[in-house]
């Protein structure tokens, strides 16, 4: 079955209590890995890591939040970015380094390397394929920013600006080249080097709006969550894959996910379940059979280690 198609999101942040290592965790999760938010309850928040069968699971943050966004490995899988709010205040961009002890993943080294005021607004931090910047979405004087600033810290610098009806979620290519913008109601390509617009992808009209995106680790492939508006339950949320190329038509491989994200090989989409209960999920692209892989009941955002 094959559509054209395009997307929104929504703001997203944490609060935060690190689960401390034991003396000797230096070793990354197992690769591949998994990254996910579980809601925990009464409003509370927390930043699991798993391997990518969803054995070995742990919090590596812990603590209340009210909006959030999903974390993003560094290339090398030692550490997470994700964004994290204080309410009424303010948003951040943290980074929080990945351990093992005693054989469950830890979490060390929490830093902040962004902090913007709360009506600006943080999300969709990206770290960038090479390693060297994280890219992030924000907004300010009527325009959607994309921000990228060192993973070591520093100063972060603009790389596009627009005005914008709908929010924004973004995606690195491969190369680290370009980013892909979901931009409500179409995606489109940016060239990162000169802060233009490369191409439109694809687009959709009304009840139809483009929430989250990922660029494959290998290909030329971005996948995308579409939610219609109009409709309730699970059937609402659909997962689409579609080349990144100008026009491109844009194929469903399943019905009832959000929040997609590609394996290291391109063989696999991370997911999570729309619904009564939200599980992260990994569906076989070769096979269209998925799997539960987190116990639920509100996992969300996964992210998958690139390599």
């Amino acid at each position: 079955m094959l559509k054209q198609l395009v997307l929104a999101t929504a703001l997203v942040g944490l609060s935060l209590t690190l689960a401390v290592p034991q003396k000797g965790g230096s070793t990354p999760p197992a690769d591949p890995a998994m990254a996910y938010v579980k809601l925990a309850g009464s409003g509370a928040n927390e930043l699991y890591v798993s391997n990518a069968d969803g054995t070995n699971a742990a919090a590596i943050v812990k603590g209340g939040v009210s909006n959030y966004s999903g974390p993003s490995f560094s290339p090398d899988g030692r550490s997470l970015a994700f964004a994290g709010r204080t309410p009424g205040v303010s948003y951040h961009l943290h980074v929080i380094d990945i351990g093992i002890s005693r054989g469950k993943p830890v979490g060390s080294n929490l830093r902040t390397l962004v902090t913007v005021p709360i009506n600006n607004g943080l999300l969709s931090p990206k770290w960038s394929p090479q390693g060297d910047r994280i890219a992030y979405v924000s907004y300010a004087g009527g325009q959607a920013l994309i921000m990228a600033v060192p993973s070591t810290g520093g100063s972060p610098s603009v790389v596009f600006s627009a005005d914008y009806t709908y929010n924004w979620e973004i995606a690195w290519s491969p190369g680290g080249d370009r980013l892909a913008v979901s931009a409500g109601t179409h995606v489109f390509i940016v060239d990162v080097a000169t802060s233009t617009v490369e191409s439109v992808v694809t687009s959709v009209a009304s009840p139809l709006t483009i929430l989250t995106i990922d660029w494959g680790r290998t290909n030329n492939r971005l996948a995308f969550w579409v939610l219609n508006t109009q409709m309730t339950g699970a059937a609402r949320s659909t997962l689409w894959v579609a080349d990144a190329v100008p026009g491109a038509n844009a194929q469903l491989v399943y019905t009832g996910g959000r929040h997609a994200a590609w394996s290291p090989d391109d063989s696999k989409l991370a997911f999570c379940t729309d619904g009564n209960q939200w599980k992260v999920t990994v569906l076989d692209l070769s096979t269209g059979i998925p799997k539960s892989i987190s116990k639920g009941t509100y996992d969300l955002y996964p992210d998958w280690r690139r390599n």
